[in-house]
């Protein structure tokens, strides 16, 4: 037993919880954004169980894959999506939900019919290394990516506008909530930074509003 495993064990319970209370926020408010959030988060405690699966009880072929299909490939898309169903126009948003799902199907296909090395399974930690099969798998990247690089496209227009349209948000709802100037994390002063989780907050809480 590798005591190492308490730490994705840890992760996995707490970010369950967090996915039981977001998903009932979902259920009182009827926000997209909850429910997308609720499921990324129980996919990485799906990850992170995985995980904690190989340190307590060692290799086993199809935890492997849960933990590669759920903690490396989706969670980060599907968090992401959540934000995009906050910030961006909600057709706009359900466009890239029906190319994330698709490429979730896809990636699902991929992880679940490609062989595994078992030079790869000698390690004491998972890498991704076991999967022998997938070939090129450059297009793993933009499908983790696929929210960010929808929210830099919409920087290109200096700001997103908050949509009102959105649950049934008011234009003076939408009015509560400034438009959102995005770039890179690596270009956003703190000022900046602060000022995009207060928008997302203002968002969260105009949309409550008109709830």
């Amino acid at each position: 037993m590798n005591p190492i495993a308490f730490i994705p064990l840890t992760s996995a319970v707490i970010s369950l919880v967090f996915s039981v209370f977001v998903f009932r926020r979902y259920l009182e408010k009827h926000h997209t954004h909850n429910l997308l959030w609720s499921i990324g988060m129980l996919f990485y405690a799906i990850g992170g169980a995985c995980e904690a699966f190989y340190g307590f009880l060692g290799w086993n072929p199809l935890v492997f894959r849960l933990w590669y299909l759920f903690g490396a490939l989706l969670v980060a898309a599907w968090l992401g999506q959540g934000t995009v169903y906050l910030l961006a126009k909600p057709r706009l948003a359900n466009i890239l939900m029906v190319v994330l799902a698709l490429g979730s199907l896809y990636g699902a296909y991929r992880v679940f019919t490609a062989q595994l090395d078992p030079a790869g399974m000698i390690s004491s930690l998972h890498t991704g290394s076991e999967l022998s099969a997938l070939g090129d798998i450059y297009w793993i990247t933009p499908l983790n990516l696929l929210p960010l690089l929808l929210l830099v496209a919409l920087s290109i227009r200096k700001s997103i506008p908050v949509s009102g349209g959105m649950a049934g948000g008011s234009a003076d709802a939408a009015a509560m909530s400034p438009a959102v100037t995005v770039r890179m994390p690596s270009q956003c002063t703190s000022a900046e930074l602060t000022r995009v989780w207060k928008a997302s907050d203002a968002r969260i809480a105009a949309l409550d509003a008109a709830s």
